[in-house]
């Protein structure tokens, strides 16, 4: 095994700005809509104790990372608890697992602000947002 990091949530809250996440995301994009191999959302059940694990996956090879988003909610908890483990995309030599808790919330409006610039007309100036 591997002298992978292990970082808190709050290890990892200054570690990038809001931009870094949205620079971050596109590439993520990018990489994939090349090509690179990624998983859409699964979601997986428990009905005893109820609760519920859901994950992301992509390699990034351009990134030279691979790994996803992670969390499960329920289970008898107050909370939801997310994590984020990083392999190197060429030996799978793990890097780090890292609390995603912080990131959420960075991670989210990333993709949003990304779908915004890729969608939205040149000349738009104004943006309505409906729903939450």
């Amino acid at each position: 095994m591997t002298d992978a990091l292990f970082l808190t949530s709050g290890d990892v809250d200054d570690l990038a700005e809001p931009a870094d996440y949205v620079a971050a995301v596109r590439d993520a994009y990018r990489q994939v809509g090349s090509g690179a191999p990624a998983e859409p959302r699964t979601a997986l059940t428990s009905r005893d104790p109820p609760g519920m694990l859901t994950t992301y996956a992509a390699i990034l090879p351009d990134t030279g990372a691979m790994g996803g988003y992670t969390y499960a909610a329920g289970f008898g908890a107050e909370d939801a608890w997310f994590m984020t483990p990083l392999f190197d995309a060429e030996t799978g030599e793990p890097l780090a697992l890292l609390d995603g808790a912080s990131m959420n919330p960075y991670k989210t409006g990333a993709a949003g602000a990304v779908a915004v610039d890729a969608l939205a007309r040149d000349d738009a100036t104004e943006i309505a947002v409906i729903g939450s």
